[in-house]
């Protein structure tokens, strides 16, 4: 057996064991919630899957307003672009509010977006950047984050998207407490996008790229 088919044969395998070990948590009309144990971490990863009627702009709109993201992102104090390099690809800070006794936390991140018409679909990648300003000594710097946002457009403006997110948000809470409540912002959060979309804010908004 040749190098090339071991690693197609890897590959499959690989992607076949990734598929396989992802555990539904809740599901909803809209929403199926996933969680999976991830390799080196104690804090598993989130995966959404997610229905929404719309113009693609409009989704990709509400995700690149950064101070609009107080209106709908769970807990957020503040947000606001620090860096654009235009075309969806841009830096922000962003800090959230969590429950007393747990020190509020802040984040810098990196955001990229990349679109490829002739599929129809479309890919949002974020990370964390934490050197990219001074911590605040009042707020814990989120050490580590990576998220993804897979979007595909359907007809008649039917979008399916999925939501990927590994994190650790620092300090000192345990981890089975992080596990506990780790699906339930980003389902607030998913809610709530979905609910600010279908209000028609952004329905004539325009996207460069787009």
């Amino acid at each position: 057996m040749n190098l090339l088919i071991l690693n197609i044969m890897s590959l499959l395998f690989l992607n076949l064991a990734i598929g396989d070990d992802w555990e539904l948590v809740k599901q909803t009309t809209d929403l199926s919630i996933y969680v999976r144990n991830v390799e080196d971490s104690a804090i598993k990863e989130v995966k959404i899957d997610g229905n929404l009627t719309c113009e693609l702009k409009e989704l990709v709109a509400a995700l690149e307003d950064i101070p609009g993201q107080k209106e709908w992102l769970m807990r957020t104090m503040d947000a606001y672009i620090l860096d654009d390099n235009g075309f969806g690809q841009f830096s922000y800070y962003l800090s959230t509010d969590l429950p007393f006794p747990v020190k509020d936390r802040d984040i810098i991140v990196a955001y990229k977006r990349s679109y490829d018409p002739t599929a129809k679909k479309l890919e949002i990648a974020y990370h964390d950047l934490k050197d990219r300003l001074p911590e605040n000594n009042k707020l814990v710097r989120i050490p580590t984050m990576q998220a993804r946002y897979l979007i595909t457009e359907k007809a008649d403006n039917v979008i399916t998207l999925e939501y990927y997110l590994k994190i650790d948000i620092g300090g000192v809470i345990p981890n089975w407490v992080v596990n506990m409540a780790i699906t339930k912002g980003p389902e607030s959060t998913m809610n709530s996008l979905f609910e600010i979309i279908r209000s028609g804010k952004y329905k004539n908004a325009e996207v460069l790229g787009l």
